[in-house]
């Protein structure tokens, strides 16, 4: 058997090697050194390269020979394991001897790695009378996203197969992605006695030779291939390697995809804060081409705490605490260079920065209703973290029997940091009686102010929704539904003073024994909330348990009050706002909180979406147990 040197030129190549790309990482490499084998038929053996890692692509190419009958051979396949194909083609234009090529690709597992067995085999066709084969290893590869889902720059065409002349000629491929890895595989049947001295093309120059094998088991077979990076997209022309002498031959182009270098910027934190409140970030590339130390400039106009900047170091990522000494809107990125590579840029992040209000000022029935606890917002910013709880809700005197809050209202009377809360008690009976507790604002000399028979003592219908809202003259709105009808009530509290020492006018009364809805029925309101306006307009927030959030606004008008239909509570994406809503309140700008049970959410009066009547909601701090605002 005589053993020839093989070696690649490729001609007219328009793409450039062996330079960096500023879009992509660092070189595509090859693993270990290639492995081959020859065969008799039936099957073929080959082991793997050397220091495989999990996520390598391996790529085996496979010739057969068949000289006895001259039937069509079929393309080899892999024994065990998950080998993919890539193409298969006859090879010449005689049909004896007959020859056939194929390449296949597998990603390394950790199960690859780990294997005791060093060697994959692959099963011929059954008239193969003669094989060779090799399998190819590469790192830096992106395996999936390319075309078709894989690891590839380019659909992987047909071998140039139908070949009997003295020279390989693989046609050009149009590379999307520079620094792809192209690489060029040569069959060749009846082995002509191959020259050991190639000429090379001028561009893009010399490719690195991978294998070059000969079987003689049957017809000589011989298979290789080289390889290169092209630095840019485009067409690459077509490789070329001349023959000593006309043999039946075949090749192809093909190109995998680096893994493209990638610049971000991450926070561990919130992004939305309050004055003088740090924000943790971390700038860092992968894949970065180039050498030596990464140079990191922050763009963070207005911001305290950036130390050096720019500032130079050995490793790819950089971390900032900062923070902002007024209220505002701020926008952060950073840039990245480095010796031999184009500077990259993160994406940049928005910080929300507000003043922060010297007390809480916003009451939630937190622990499901067993606890009244503050927020401290503003503008639509948790300030405060946790909900802090400050006391557990009692029901002296209780005559429903309530063991927990339905609903609660927070009155600045006599002034914003000690006024009063007033709950209602969550009834486990059907009599449709309402009751009002209250306490001073530390939880204190609770008081059940009064009592009141919604369904006016001619029924037992179960009230499915109340709710209670405290407006800006210190009234009480009770909202109430029992799946049919909806009930307006009010009371005007003085203190802890009970009821029936209240003025008439002050006490428990109905106002409306059957509110219009317009646009809307007493079953859309299965959850949701009643918060009033500084104007004494109410807004009712209503949820139908099947992802439909809605806003209603109308104004008491007595026994003809009506809540129109407003618009739909959608989430950032415009997906529907589903799940437990259950409590509303304005804030001093005229925008809402919401509570849920997936915890504490904000609407931007700013984000109305004009005749589209939708608004949109957006998460403020996450977390159970919210029962009512």
């Amino acid at each position: 058997m005589n053993m020839k040197k093989f070696t690649f030129f490729l001609s007219a190549f328009t793409a450039s090697f062996l330079f960096f790309s500023p879009a992509w990482g660092q070189n595509i490499t090859q693993v270990g050194t290639a492995t081959t084998a020859t065969s008799g038929g039936g099957t073929i053996t080959i082991n793997k390269p050397s220091g495989i890692a999990s996520g390598d692509i391996m790529i085996a190419s496979i010739t057969q020979s068949e000289t006895g009958t001259g039937d069509n051979l079929s393309d080899a396949a892999a024994t065990f394991g998950d080998w993919t194909l890539v193409t298969g083609s006859k090879i010449g234009t005689g049909q004896n001897p007959e020859f056939r090529a194929t390449i296949m690709y597998r990603i390394a597992t950790a199960d690859d790695v780990a294997a005791a067995a060093t060697s994959y085999q692959f099963t011929l066709d059954a008239q193969a009378e003669g094989v060779v084969g090799s399998i190819i290893a590469f790192r830096g590869v992106a395996v999936t996203g390319g075309v078709t889902g894989g690891p590839f720059d380019v659909v992987p065409g047909q071998i140039n197969g139908l070949a009997n002349d003295n020279s390989l000629n693989a046609a050009s491929i149009n590379l999307t992605t520079g620094k792809s890895a192209v690489i060029m595989f040569g069959f060749i049947g009846n082995d002509p006695g191959i020259n050991t001295n190639w000429n090379i093309a001028t561009t893009p120059g010399t490719l690195t030779e991978l294998f070059d094998v000969v079987s003689t088991e049957d017809a000589d077979i011989e298979i290789g291939a080289a390889w290169g990076i092209a630095n840019s997209p485009g067409a690459t022309g077509t490789g070329s390697a001349s023959l000593a002498s006309i043999a039946e031959n075949g090749s192809i182009l093909i190109a995998l995809r680096p893994i493209p270098a990638t610049a971000v910027l991450t926070t561990s934190g919130v992004l939305n804060v309050g004055v003088g409140i740090p924000v943790n970030l971390t700038a860092a590339v992968t894949n970065f081409a180039g050498t030596g130390n990464y140079n990191f400039t922050w763009n963070a106009a207005g911001a305290s705490g950036l130390g050096i900047n720019p500032v130079t170091q050995p490793g790819a990522n950089n971390t900032k605490t900062i923070a902002y000494a007024a209220p505002g809107i701020y926008t952060v990125s950073a840039s990245i260079s480095r010796a031999g590579a184009t500077a990259m840029s993160t994406n940049s992040l928005t910080i929300k920065v507000v003043s922060v209000p010297s007390v809480p000022n916003l009451w939630a029935s937190s622990s499901n209703g067993s606890q009244i606890a503050a927020f401290t917002v503003n503008d639509g910013v948790n300030l405060s973290g946790d909900p802090a709880n400050l006391f557990e809700t009692t029901f002296p005197g209780t005559i429903t029997g309530g063991t927990f809050t339905s609903a609660i209202g927070r009155n600045n009377k006599p002034s914003q940091a000690s006024g009063y809360f007033y709950w209602l008690a969550n009834t486990p009976t059907n009599s449709g009686i309402v009751e009002v507790f209250g306490s001073n604002s530390t939880g204190t000399n609770t008081t059940r102010i009064g009592t009141l028979d919604l369904n006016y003592e001619a029924g037992t219908n179960h009230l499915g929704f109340v709710r209670l809202g405290m407006g800006p003259d210190g009234t009480g709105w009770i909202l109430a539904g029992d799946n049919s009808t909806f009930i307006l009530a009010k009371f005007r509290p003085d203190g802890l003073l009970q009821n029936s020492l209240l003025p008439a006018a002050d006490r428990l009364t109905i106002v409306d024994p059957d509110v219009t809805l317009n646009g809307a029925t007493a079953t859309s309101f299965i959850n949701g909330d009643i918060c009033v306006g500084g104007d004494g307009s109410l807004l009712t927030l209503a949820n139908d348990g099947f992802g439909v959030t809605q806003i209603f606004v109308g104004v008491p008008n007595g026994t003809s009050t009506t809540l129109t239909k407003k618009f739909d509570v959608l989430k950032q994406d415009s997906s529907p706002f589903n799940g437990n809503v259950n409590g509303v309140a304005f804030d001093a700008l005229g925008s809402l909180y919401v509570s849920a049970f997936t915890g504490l959410f904000y609407i931007d009066k700013n984000t109305i979406n004009g005749p589209a009547g939708t608004i949109a909601i957006s998460q403020v701090w996450v977390g159970t147990g919210l029962t009512d605002l």
